[in-house]
C-alpha cells in the first residue's frame, strides 16, 4: 500500500512536470528570468533525438533476437546429466524444459573447469571424473562459440552493441541537462520532459540522488522563485 509521503511525492513529480508541459506558469511571473537557455534547449533537442534512436535500435535488437532464436544450436547431449555419472561430479542444478539437468550455469562450468578429483578416490576414478569434467567443459566451451557465432551472424550482436551505445549517450545527456541550470521557462519545460520520461526510479551512476528526485528539486525551486518575481 502506498504511503501518503509517496503518494505525494508522485503528485509532486506528475504536478510539477504539468504545470511546465501545460504552461500553467503565469508568463509575467517568469518575466524576471528570461536570460538565454540556449544551450539547456540544444541538450533539449539532442536528448530527444537520442530517445527516439534508442526506440529504433532496441525495437532493432528485438527482431535480431528472434532472428537469433531461430538460428541457435541446440545443447550438446553431452552436458546431460546421468546417473551414471562420476559421483563427485553432483547434478547441475539447471533443468531443461523436459526436467533433464544439464550443466548450463557458468558458475557450476566454471567449477568443472578447474574441477581436481578428491583424494580419497582410486586411480581409476580419479581418472573418470577428470575426464567427465573435461567433456562437459569443451562441449560446454564450443557450444558458447557456436552461439556467439549466430548471435554476430544474425545481426544480434551488433544492434545490442549499438542500443547499449545509445542509451550510454542518452544518459550522459540527461545528466548534463541535469546538472545545468535553467533561467528560464523554456530551459525547464527540458528538464520537464526530461522528468515525464525518466520517471521517479531513474539514478545517477546507480548512487547518489535519484535523476528524477534531482529534476524535481530544481523544477519546484523554479516555481517558487518565479511566483516571487
Amino acid at each position: 500500500m502506498a504511503t501518503h509521503s509517496h503518494i505525494t511525492r508522485r503528485s509532486a513529480f506528475t504536478g510539477a512536470a504539468a504545470a511546465i508541459l501545460g504552461g500553467t506558469v503565469s508568463g509575467t511571473a517568469l518575466a524576471a528570468l528570461a536570460d538565454s537557455d540556449a544551450a539547456l534547449q540544444a541538450l533539449g533537442h539532442r536528448w530527444e533525438a537520442l530517445r527516439l534512436a534508442c526506440d529504433a535500435a532496441d525495437d532493432e535488437a528485438h527482431r535480431a533476437y528472434k532472428r537469433c532464436q531461430q538460428h541457435e544450436p541446440a545443447m550438446p547431449e553431452v552436458l546431460l546429466w546421468h546417473p551414471s555419472d562420476p559421483e563427485p561430479l553432483s547434478p547441475p542444478r539447471w533443468r531443461d524444459p523436459a526436467g533433464r539437468r544439464a550443466w548450463h550455469f557458468k558458475d557450476e562450468i566454471d567449477l568443472l573447469r578447474g574441477y581436481r578429483a578428491s583424494g580419497y578416490l582410486n586411480q581409476h576414478a580419479r581418472d573418470r571424473a577428470l575426464r567427465r569434467a573435461l567433456e562437459i567443459v569443451e562441449a560446454s566451451d564450443a557450444w558458447d562459440a557456436a552461439k556467439k557465432q549466430v548471435e554476430h551472424d544474425s545481426g544480434y550482436t551488433a544492434a545490442e552493441e549499438r542500443a547499449d551505445a545509445l542509451q550510454a549517450e542518452a544518459h550522459r545527456v540527461a545528466l548534463q541537462i541535469a546538472e545545468l541550470p535553467a533561467r528560464t521557462i523554456d530551459g525547464i519545460a527540458v528538464k520537464a520532459r526530461l522528468l515525464a520520461h525518466e520517471g521517479e526510479g531513474s539514478t545517477i551512476d546507480g548512487d547518489g540522488e535519484g535523476l528524477s528526485g534531482m529534476l524535481l528539486k530544481q523544477i519546484l525551486a523554479f516555481l517558487t522563485a518565479a511566483g516571487r518575481a
